[in-house]
């Protein structure tokens, strides 16, 4: 069985491009089949926050299902300047022997 630990580094690097604004690095982490990244960009523009990267303790927040021996769906919390932590809420799913993440949203919560 799969567990978020597994995918802590994937999702904190993918977070990192996110508070850099790098969408181009963003969108080679992901899958293809995910949220289109312009999506992603517009939703954080329109939050209007200033995202950071996760601290230690967002992983312990994070809601994770194994949807199979090769699936783990997070949800994890984003964080930001202004709040602490966010109710912006990256809904992702990781699988094993992949090295790129899918993104299924990113959503107030």
């Amino acid at each position: 069985m799969a567990s978020i630990e597994e995918y802590k580094k994937r999702i904190q690097e993918f977070i990192y491009c996110l508070v850099r604004k790098d969408y181009q690095a963003v969108n080679n982490l992901m899958l293809a089949n995910s949220v289109p990244i312009q999506d992603i960009r517009r939703v954080i523009e329109e939050y209007g926050c200033t995202i950071i990267p996760l601290p230690v303790k967002a992983f312990d927040l994070a809601l994770s299902y194994q949807i199979s021996d090769k699936q783990v769906d997070i949800y994890i919390p984003l964080w930001n300047e202004e709040e602490g932590q966010s109710d912006l809420t990256l809904s992702l799913s990781c699988f094993k022997n992949e090295n790129k993440i899918k993104i299924n949203d990113l959503e107030v919560l």
